[in-house]
C-alpha cells in the first residue's frame, strides 16, 4: 500500500510538472506572428451567423439552405458545420448523430447519402444540405466560414473540403477544434484562412490533458490558425493577449443578446459568431 501511495504521487507529480511547465512556455512564449491572408477582412467587419439565421421557434433549422438563404438576405456572414458521409459526401450538418435534427437514430458517417437527403429538419421541409450545394447558392454573395467537424484521423473529410473549395471565388474561412484539421491546411493549402475554435471543453469527455492543451492552444504554433474563435467568456485576458501579440484575430461563440455582443467587443474579441438575434452589422471591426 506505501510503496503503491509513493508510485501514485510519483506519477501525479511527473503530471503536475509537465502541465506547469506547458503552462510556462504558452505564457512566455507568443509564437510566431502571424501575416493576415488577403481577403481574411471580414471576419472582423461582419457578423458571422451560427449554423446560418436559424430561428429559436425552429421554423428555420440550423444549417439548412434556409437558414443560409436568411443570412444571405440579412447581409450576414455564415457559418456551417460539416461532416463526411459514409460514401463520402461532404453534408452541412453539427452533430455525428442524426437523432437530434432528424428523429432517426443513426450516425452521419454511418448513412448514405442517397438516404440521408430523403430526411426533414426538425418537422419543417428543409433537407440535409451538401456544402456543394451551400457552395453554389452563395456563389460569393456573403463570406462563408466552414466548420469541420472531424474529431478523429484527418484525411478524407479535409481532402474532399478541400476539392470542393479550391476553385470557389467568394470569400470563406475554413476552422475546427481539432488542430490538426488546421495544420492539414497550413500544409496542403496554406493561403485558405483557417481559425481554432477553443472554449473550456466543460462537460465534455476529454483526458485532461487534452482539454488543458486544447483550452490554452498549446498546439497553435504547428497548426498557426489567422484566427481563434473562442467560448464566449471564457478565453482567459492574458491568453487573448498573446494571441494579440502574434496578429491572431479573435471572435467568440455563440453570443446571444446585445448586451453579450457589446460585452465581448469592449472586451478581448474583435467580432461574434451569433445566433438568435440581429446585430448591427456596423459594429464589428
Amino acid at each position: 500500500m506505501k510503496k503503491t501511495k509513493i508510485a501514485l504521487w510519483m506519477i501525479g507529480s511527473f503530471i503536475l510538472v509537465v502541465v506547469l511547465s506547458v503552462g510556462a512556455y504558452i505564457y512566455i512564449n507568443p509564437g510566431p506572428s502571424m501575416e493576415h491572408t488577403e481577403g481574411a477582412e471580414w471576419l472582423t467587419d461582419i457578423p458571422i451567423a451560427h449554423r446560418g439565421f436559424h430561428t429559436e421557434d425552429l421554423t428555420i433549422p440550423e444549417n439548412s439552405m434556409a437558414a443560409v438563404e436568411k443570412a444571405m438576405d440579412k447581409g450576414y456572414a455564415i457559418e456551417i458545420d460539416i461532416h463526411l458521409s459514409a460514401d463520402g459526401e461532404v453534408v452541412v450538418f453539427h452533430d455525428a448523430h442524426l437523432q437530434r435534427m432528424t428523429g432517426v437514430d443513426a450516425y452521419v458517417d454511418e448513412t448514405a447519402w442517397q438516404e440521408m437527403k430523403e430526411l426533414t429538419l426538425l418537422e419543417t421541409e428543409e433537407t440535409i444540405p451538401r456544402l456543394d450545394d451551400v457552395l453554389e447558392r452563395v456563389d460569393g454573395e456573403v463570406p462563408l466560414l466552414i466548420e469541420i467537424k472531424n474529431e478523429g484521423s484527418v484525411g478524407e473529410l479535409e481532402e474532399g473540403v478541400l476539392e470542393l473549395v479550391q476553385d470557389y471565388d467568394g470569400d470563406f474561412a475554413i476552422q475546427a477544434f481539432n488542430p490538426f484539421v488546421l495544420q492539414f491546411f497550413k500544409e496542403q493549402a496554406p493561403d485558405i484562412i483557417r481559425g481554432q475554435l477553443s472554449g473550456s471543453f466543460e462537460g465534455e469527455n476529454l483526458p485532461f490533458y487534452e482539454a488543458f492543451a486544447l483550452r490554452y492552444l498549446a498546439l497553435n504554433n504547428f497548426s498557426e490558425p489567422h484566427f481563434v474563435a473562442y467560448e464566449y467568456d471564457w478565453m482567459p485576458q492574458w491568453l487573448a493577449n498573446r494571441q494579440k501579440a502574434k496578429n491572431v484575430d479573435l471572435l467568440t461563440w455563440t453570443i446571444i443578446s446585445e448586451e453579450e455582443m457589446h460585452h465581448a467587443l469592449d472586451g478581448k474579441y474583435d467580432n461574434v459568431i451569433f445566433e438568435f438575434f440581429e446585430p448591427d452589422k456596423d459594429f464589428a471591426g
